[in-house]
């Protein structure tokens, strides 16, 4: 007695097979998660609010950043800790500058090599007591970009240009420091 087995190899036979052994995997790997705790609602993941873009713009200061967050309006200065370029204390404002007023004060004369700020974020460092003194003069010009904004209870998280901001409560840290390494 001979049996024979044919198996004909197509796309619907290899999609069928990945569907299976994905369908495997999950059912494995949840299964193993439950087991693991004793719980299976401990395995999942908080639900977030979805993340929502805006322009932004953000300048380097002397002893600190500020980034204007363009959907709610808000200015966020955050000073450096003493010893630190990465994470310090954030302070936020709202954002009360509107187009036709002026982006600078001229009688502010900059440092060689350094920038008065200007726009929306320029009227905070100009007005807001204490800011100015505090975070100094621009390194260069403010720049425009796009950023995705997180934010769960207190915690908020943006990227910049170049790198990403974590704010919790009223302390923020830059998770992508490579520049300062």
């Amino acid at each position: 007695m001979t049996i024979t087995i044919r198996i004909t190899i197509n796309r619907r036979s290899i999609l069928a097979l990945a569907t299976v052994l994905v369908l495997i995997a999950v059912f494995i790997s949840s299964w193993h998660a439950a087991d693991a705790s004793g719980d299976a609602a401990a395995t999942k993941c908080p639900k977030l609010a979805e993340p929502r873009i805006s322009q932004a713009a953000v300048l380097r200061l002397e002893h600190g950043y500020m980034v204007w967050i363009g959907d709610k309006r808000l200015m966020y200065v955050m000073y450096y800790d003493p010893g630190s370029t990465t994470e310090g204390e954030v302070e936020i404002y709202p954002e009360t500058w509107e187009e036709g007023m002026p982006p600078t004060d001229p009688s502010i004369v900059p440092p060689n090599g350094l920038a008065q700020p200007d726009r929306g974020i320029g009227l905070v460092w100009r007005t807001q007591p204490g800011v100015k003194d505090r975070i100094g003069y621009g390194l260069s010009g403010s720049t425009g970009y796009m950023a995705v904004i997180q934010i769960e209870g207190n915690k908020t998280w943006f990227n910049g240009i170049d790198d990403a901001f974590y704010i919790e409560g009223k302390h923020w840290k830059e998770l992508y420091a490579w520049r300062h390494s």
